[in-house]
């Protein structure tokens, strides 16, 4: 099956982690802040009505295959409130999620080679892209692999997930 971007090679374990996170926070073993901490940079945000979440898929470039957003329209539907927010950052946001259902979501998009690590927080976002890439006739070259690389390249990293840390570190040399 076709792709925009390659998963990295421990996303499934990554996933399983949160479905063992998720559990913790509803068992109450786990504080809201600690969840918090967790969950947004993995593109996981609580919402103002109490227990419902927003999940950021990542689209790089602005990119989604027809079956790729199927499989997110299917997750809004069958877990949120069945409409699809498109960002200014070209990522596509599925709202009004219960806590019970983020996993189960996660692991649908999973399957349809879609990521929401990297959706917020102090995280390297979506690379995004002009919608004439690769077919304007004005542009020296199409960026659009360059931005499906870099997202390759920074999805796996773990400093891309750490930015204010990293930014002082810099700072300090």
């Amino acid at each position: 099956m076709h792709r925009i971007y390659d998963l990295p090679k421990d996303a499934q374990a990554e996933l399983d982690r949160f479905g063992e996170e998720i559990a913790k926070y509803a068992r109450g073993e786990t504080s809201a802040a600690e969840f918090r901490v967790f969950r947004v940079p993995r593109g996981v945000y609580e919402q103002r009505e109490s227990d419902t979440y927003m999940l950021r898929a990542r689209c790089p470039a602005g990119m989604v295959l027809p079956y790729q957003m199927r499989a997110l329209a299917a997750a809004a539907m069958r877990h949120g409130n069945g409409v699809l927010h498109v960002t200014t950052r070209q990522d596509v946001q599925i709202h009004r999620v219960l806590l019970e259902d983020i996993h189960p979501v996660l692991v649908e998009l999973h399957a349809a080679g879609v990521s929401t690590k990297g959706g917020g927080g102090n995280t390297v976002r979506n690379i995004t892209g002009c919608h004439d890439a690769g077919v304007c006739a004005e542009e020296a070259f199409d960026p659009t692999p360059y931005a499906v690389a870099v997202t390759e390249r920074l999805l796996p990293d773990p400093l891309s997930y750490q930015l204010p840390e990293i930014q002082d570190r810099i700072f300090r040399l």
